[in-house]
């Protein structure tokens, strides 16, 4: 779920069983289905409706799983089953978290972290574990605000996670407690650059680091994640000025670099298994990961089928294959130009794709 989506959700009130809204099931039914609909905002408002109605909202929505199938849930309805004061949201959000194959686990562990019981409790630095980053930071919101004796050794644990994004997060949680030991990681991610083939992951890891130290520092100093490193310039100086205090050693800003020029890509984003990025540049050299990308082997042999079989893609090929949620391949650098990319979901993957897909999946698995 987009983070600006998440966001907007978690606006409002929470709401609880006791003395929740009274509606005609027929009316709730329809709340649970546009909560679980195409259009994310129509998504969002349902959902806000939807958990209004405590123990009922909870019997709607297994309802709608007996029905549809848990997997026609939605990410934003699963999360909001959190706010619902009743042992039956957090039974249903256990079950479905419970499922190793279900699209929105890190939802439901999001849901869980709202107000955590004892039970829910264990399962957070158990979550460290998972192959999600997605889960992982939920994890570090449960034991966040949980805020109990263990809290600040697991948020310290996230500070050395391999996912940058959840380093961001465990930094910025242990900010929230006035604990500093993730300030310079943060004040660093105001210039971190990378995208993914238009796909600015820079910005977005720019904007999580920015928002924690905007409410820290209760000042935006002009700061614009979207900008240009110029542009950035005087808030990244002025948040540098504001963490001085909180810093052992003093910090100087991140020099601008110009960022590789990739011609082919593969991308796997996966809420069970985990995401795959793998780029080769205009030299023929093969990064794994984002951020701070390792260099791996390639074999010339393979490159060269790579090369051939994204150039054979025809540009009139779909752009986007199946319905794009829980796990998605996106092959990058297509067509002879190498300009266009194609996404497809799980079990989606057209003729024309199915050597290519098989040749990054050898590339991948040759660690």
């Amino acid at each position: 779920m987009h983070a600006a989506l998440a966001t907007a959700l978690l606006v409002g009130p929470a709401w609880s069983g006791q003395g929740a809204a009274q509606a005609k099931p027929d009316k709730l039914h329809k709340y649970v289905r546009d909560a679980c609909g195409k259009n994310p905002m129509i998504r969002i408002q349902a959902s806000r409706r939807v958990i209004r109605y405590g123990a009922a909202a909870v019997a709607a929505v297994r309802a709608f799983i007996a029905e549809h199938g848990k997997q026609e849930l939605s990410g934003e309805l699963v999360e909001a089953i959190g706010r619902i004061h009743d042992k039956s949201g957090k039974e249903l959000l256990r079950e479905l978290f419970g499922d190793p194959l279900f699209f929105w686990r890190a939802q439901a562990l999001r849901g869980l972290a709202f107000a955590p019981t004892a039970e829910d409790r264990e399962l957070f630095p158990k979550s460290m574990s998972e192959a999600s980053w997605l889960v992982r930071r939920a994890a570090l919101s449960g034991s966040a605000k949980a805020n109990d004796a263990n809290t600040r050794i697991e948020l310290l644990t996230g500070l050395c996670d391999k996912d940058l994004r959840v380093q961001v997060s465990a930094a910025g949680l242990l900010l929230e407690r006035s604990e500093y030991d993730g300030l310079v990681l943060l004040l660093v991610c105001l210039d971190m650059q990378d995208s993914f083939f238009g796909d600015d992951f820079g910005a977005r890891l720019r904007n999580d680091a920015f928002r924690y130290l905007r409410r820290a520092a209760k000042n935006d100093f002009d700061y614009r994640a979207r900008a240009k490193y110029a542009d950035r310039s005087k808030g990244v100086e002025r948040f540098l000025a504001w963490a001085k205090p909180h810093l052992t050693t003093a910090l100087q800003r991140v020099p601008e670099f110009v960022e590789r020029k990739y011609v082919l890509g593969f991308e796997r984003r996966s809420c069970q298994l985990g995401d795959v990025y793998l780029r080769i540049d205009e030299r023929g050299r093969l990064w794994r990961g984002l951020f701070s990308p390792e260099r791996a082997e390639l074999a010339p042999e393979v490159l060269a089928e790579l090369r051939r079989l994204s150039r054979e893609v025809p540009p009139t090929l779909a752009k986007v294959h199946g319905r794009l949620r829980c796990e998605v391949e996106r092959f990058a650098g297509l067509g002879k130009d190498s300009k266009f990319s194609i996404r497809c979901a799980r079990g989606s993957i057209p003729k024309q794709l199915a050597a290519l897909s098989a040749a990054w999946h050898k590339v991948f698995a040759a660690k």
